[in-house]
């Protein structure tokens, strides 16, 4: 029995190194988002990372602020947050606290908190690179591209 916990135990590492390691900009944004820092444009933000990741403390709620705020596939971790939660308070009400779910419930703490904060800043820099990129921001940033100098 201890190896099967032991076997699970590092799988989740490994899969929560994998999907820490992932980066939820393309290459393109973040050659985009660069450029845009760098010629000292100002950023755009639509969320707060800081309020998603306070609001994560109830498993999916920070995600569920994605969703409102424009990230509709976020609504997948929010519903899974809220099965999790709800399977905990109805296990315990009838078998009193056992460690397999809240096991699984901090898991999905340790793994749902910077998610939902690494997605907000995302968001921020999507819509970022769409106001400087296709939005009312394409000619300031055309004008200080121009007066940049030039490289090297």
């Amino acid at each position: 029995m201890s190896r099967f916990f032991t076997a699970l135990l590092v799988l989740f590492v490994a899969f929560t190194a994998i999907g820490c390691a992932l980066h939820p900009l393309s290459d393109e944004e973040r050659w985009q988002i660069r450029e845009i820092r760098e010629l000292g444009l100002e950023e755009k933000p639509v969320v707060s990372p800081v309020l998603a990741g306070v609001l994560n403390i109830v498993p999916g709620a920070g995600s569920a602020y994605l969703v409102i705020n424009g990230e509709p596939w976020q609504a997948v971790p929010a519903v899974i947050g809220a099965w999790d939660v709800a399977g905990t308070a109805n296990w315990v009400a009838h078998e009193g606290p056992g460690a397999g779910q809240l096991i699984s419930l901090s898991l999905f703490w340790i793994w749902g908190i910077p998610s939902v904060i690494a997605e907000a800043n995302a968001m921020n820099a999507r819509a970022t690179i769409k106001y400087y990129f296709a939005g009312p921001g394409k000619a300031e940033l055309e004008r200080k591209r121009r007066a940049r100098p030039p490289p090297r």
